[in-house]
């Protein structure tokens, strides 16, 4: 397997984006579903995708009609770029670059495109890359695109795996058959993917640092913090691991549970997640890992459509309301 030399990588203290679309279909993949903003009388309802393939807090939205894909920046709330060109098919398969100005947009069975949000000149657009299911940008490394793709079964030796691109080019500088399940650190030149039913820790050669043994058929979503890496594997509970794969906890919760969504807090040794007890319904479950012990939950009486916003971190609601997550106060709320 080929890795990307010659690049140029740095650090920057930036947090994660959320994707906000018109008028959605549901999609596959882990970062699904997330949330409604009700707008002024005559227009659609939004709903939220919870994002972490670009490094900045940002918003993109999608007019109802699919024409245009705006770009908004949260705080504060402005719109900062459009695209005819640029139309995304998901959450997932959408990312912005906020340093070089990119949008990304791929689709499941039409490839995968870059637009400079200024200007909306289409940079470049692959139609040979197909079953994407997402896609990811670093801080670290805010040259590279990494596109993970689904390999069709309609589609005789299609790939299956990681590709890495040139954000500026679309051209191919590596892949990596079989990873998929794909996140990587939105500051540090760290990767998490699943590989042969282990999770598998990647280092910024793109080299396989560790294997995990996976407790659950998949990973449902991943956080990080600096040199920390939280896994939410559903009905097997919550583990956190440092960057070369130390388990430093394993956190389950008494009787029923499926832990679908992770987030670290920035300011203490804490973790928070979310606990869904029925299809509507879930408790959102603060730990600390390093000593195990539970340190607030509340309940959720609606989590249907439910998304981290930041690493504050705050989570939204369908009404468009931002709460704190360590105590599930109002915070804020959304209006356009």
């Amino acid at each position: 397997m080929m890795s990307p030399k010659g690049v140029t990588r740095f650090r920057l203290g930036i947090g994660y984006t959320n994707v906000v679309r018109l008028n959605s279909h549901v999609l596959s993949g882990t970062n699904k579903l997330a949330g409604y903003i009700n707008l002024a009388a005559g227009r659609e309802i939004m709903e939220f995708y919870q994002n972490r393939s670009s490094f900045d807090t940002r918003f993109f939205i999608n007019t109802n009609d699919y024409q245009q894909t705006l770009v908004w920046q949260l705080r504060p709330l402005q719109l900062i770029g459009k695209s005819s060109h640029c139309l995304p098919d998901g959450g997932d398969r959408t990312a912005y670059n906020p340093l070089l100005r990119l949008l990304i947009c791929g689709s499941w069975d039409a490839g995968i495109s870059c637009v400079q949000v200024d200007t909306d000149e289409l940079l470049w657009h692959r139609t040979d890359l197909l079953g994407i299911q997402n896609v990811q940008m670093s801080a670290a490394s805010p040259d590279l695109l990494y596109v993970e793709l689904e390999a069709p079964d309609y589609i005789p030796g299609s790939f299956g795996g990681v590709v890495v691109l040139d954000v500026r080019s679309g051209t191919e500088l590596a892949r990596y058959e079989k990873w998929h399940s794909f996140y990587t650190h939105p500051y540090l030149a760290r990767h998490v993917a699943v590989a042969d039913d282990n999770i598998i820790l990647i280092d910024d050669e793109m080299a396989v640092v560790n294997q995990i043994g996976m407790n659950y058929f998949a990973i449902l979503d991943v956080a990080f913090r600096e040199q920390h890496i939280a896994v939410a594997e559903g009905r097997t509970g919550l583990r956190v691991f440092d960057d070369g794969g130390t388990e430093l906890l394993h956190y389950r919760e008494p009787g029923k549970q499926n832990i679908s969504h992770c987030r670290f807090d920035l300011e203490q040794p804490r973790v928070h997640c979310l606990n869904k007890i029925s299809a509507d319904r879930g408790r959102l479950i603060t730990v600390d890992y390093v000593n195990g012990e539970k340190c607030a939950e509340h309940l959720l009486d609606d989590c249907t459509e439910f998304c981290f916003l930041d690493d504050s971190p705050h989570y939204v609601n369908r009404t468009g309301q931002i709460f704190r997550a360590a105590d599930g106060q109002v915070v804020q709320r959304l209006a356009f």
